[in-house]
């Protein structure tokens, strides 16, 4: 199981290969940048200001491969100043294996109604349209690579909009839609194209710069929407973060697909159901509820779902916190249905009261869950 809270890359993991990470000099561009170059990679190290590039370098030419730099304004740079990068990887690596989108801007918070044209500009520009002409520009050299990989970096209102988070929004939403579209034009090539969501990020274990808003810098606690978007009830670190960013980077997630699960994306293998659209990996936190990717035969696990009408009346107003109890499976109750609509809810609160008419949604071997579908038919909670 991929458990990005304990995930540790194998020492040689990127040896021999080129990354391309924008934003590289602080938070997740910075600790991916840095992961990578300790596992081997040589790196491309993107951002807008020289000197603050020129410091990471020195840095990380101590730790691995020696680095390159790359100074380029996003939101100036002209289409020669894009080719002119491309040309000087195209001349020095002959290729690239990988390439972090991780460069972007906020913007105001503000209403529509008086949002800045100006900055509304600038934010597109900067976060959809110069990923876009990267990815377009680079797309010849990922082609090189045996096992090739582009990464987005989005957010939960890219999802699901929310009042005042503006251009930002918008151009997670945009993200998301380029990700999936490249996806499925790259079905057929060794290219892998997935989004990350980190979630709420306060901190670093390494020192690395976070940018943090003004609830954040002044050591406010979590609002109670971010703790209820936050299964662990905590903020992440940007190593957390990072360590995701590295699986998906690796030839390691190469057996990943996609499925969408209505409002949530998980990871999971083609073998259960896997889409060609983007992977989407919404918190590192959320992770540890899936694991897929291995196994075969009786230990291939599967999700079911389960009406609490087929199931002992004992189960009727009960939380999932009390099945738990009983539950001695093996199967893992990993979210519901509820029966107002067709919402399915990841790692749901444990305390949530579970309605006769709902579905729960069960992971498990075939035998443990026939074994879970046994015992609370019988006994209920």
């Amino acid at each position: 199981m991929l458990d990005p809270l304990t995930y540790r890359a194998r020492p040689d993991l990127f040896t021999d290969r080129v990354v391309c990470v924008t934003g590289a000099t602080r938070g997740i561009g910075r600790a991916v940048a840095t992961d990578l170059v300790k596992h081997g990679a040589t790196v491309i190290l993107h951002g807008r200001n020289a000197r603050a590039l020129d410091e990471l370098y020195a840095e990380l030419r101590e730790l691995g491969p020696e680095p390159a730099v790359a100074a380029l304004d996003l939101e100036r740079a002209q289409g020669n100043e894009y080719q002119h990068l491309t040309d000087q990887i195209t001349e020095r690596y002959g290729r690239l294996d990988g390439l972090l989108h991780n460069a972007g801007i906020l913007g105001d918070r503000s209403p529509i109604e008086h949002y800045d044209i100006g900055t509304w500009q600038r934010v597109m520009h900067i976060n959809v349209t110069a990923a876009f002409i990267l990815t377009r520009c680079f797309l010849p050299l990922l082609r090189q690579s045996r096992d090739a990989s582009i990464l987005f970096t989005t957010s939960g209102v890219g999802r699901q909009g929310r009042a005042y988070w503006g251009a930002y929004a918008a151009s997670k939403f945009a993200i998301e839609g380029l990700s999936q579209v490249l996806a499925d034009e790259l079905e057929s090539t060794p290219i892998r194209v997935n989004c990350i969501n980190s979630g709420a990020l306060r901190d670093s274990t390494q020192g690395i710069p976070v940018r943090l808003t003004k609830d954040n810098r002044e050591g406010n606690p979590m609002s109670e929407v971010q703790r209820r978007a936050t299964p662990l009830g905590r903020a992440g670190t940007v190593e957390e973060a990072a360590a995701v960013a590295l699986f998906l980077a690796s030839d390691e997630s190469s057996y990943s697909k996609m499925k969408r699960a209505g409002a949530d994306y998980v990871i999971m293998p083609d073998k259960i159901g896997g889409s060609h659209m983007a992977n989407m990996i919404i918190r590192p936190d959320v992770m540890a509820f899936l694991d897929m990717i291995n196994g075969e035969g009786d230990t291939q696990l599967r999700m079911e779902e389960i009406p609490f009408e087929k199931l002992s009346e004992n189960f009727k107003n009960k939380s999932i916190k009390e099945l738990d109890i009983r539950n001695k499976t093996g199967a893992t109750v990993i979210g519901y249905k509820n029966s107002t609509g067709n919402t399915f809810t990841v790692n749901p609160d444990p305390n949530t009261l579970l309605g006769s008419n709902d579905k729960m949604i069960i992971l498990g071997t075939d035998v443990e869950i026939r074994k879970f579908i046994s015992l609370f038919e019988k006994e209920g909670v």
